[in-house]
Order: C-alpha cells, then structure tokens, then sequence
C-alpha cells in the first residue's frame, strides 16, 4: 500500500503533500504530489539558479513543523487526512 504523508515545513506557510519512499531516523525521502496524487516538480531553484528538475525530495525530520499522515480517498479519487 502506498504511503502519503501531509508535510508543512517550519520556514513555509503552505504544506505539500508527499508520496513517501523511504524514512530513516533523520530523513524522510518521497515524491510531491498534487491533492490528486499526481506527480509535480518542486517549486524553486537550485545553487546554480536552474529549476528543479528532480522529483524526488530528501527532506530533514528537524525541518519538519507538522507530519499528517493521508491516504487515497477511493470515492473522491483525491488525497484525504486519515
């Protein structure tokens, strides 16, 4: 079963939702995604000034305001907290 977490950053006023891959003691790794749970590229840029192009996102536990674990609605087809 996939695994969908509701992130909101301690520097950001909006919060994402993340398609999670792997979590370890000091990370969480997964891939943004849309209400929808479609795929999207993250906002912003790199060192080099180039957008992001790499969906996959490694995000530090301690960077982390709040964590809410979601899952799939099979009736509304949309991304719910559970």
């Amino acid at each position: 079963m996939t695994k969908y977490a509701q992130i909101l950053l301690k520097n950001r006023r909006r919060s994402f939702w993340l398609r999670l891959e792997a979590e370890t003691a000091e990370m969480l790794i997964g891939i943004e995604v849309r209400q929808d749970g479609d795929e999207v590229i993250p906002r912003g840029r790199n060192e080099n000034g180039e957008r992001f192009t790499e969906r996959r996102r490694f995000i530090d536990k301690a960077a982390i305001a709040d964590r809410t674990p979601g899952e799939m609605s099979y009736r509304y087809g949309e991304l719910v907290t559970s």
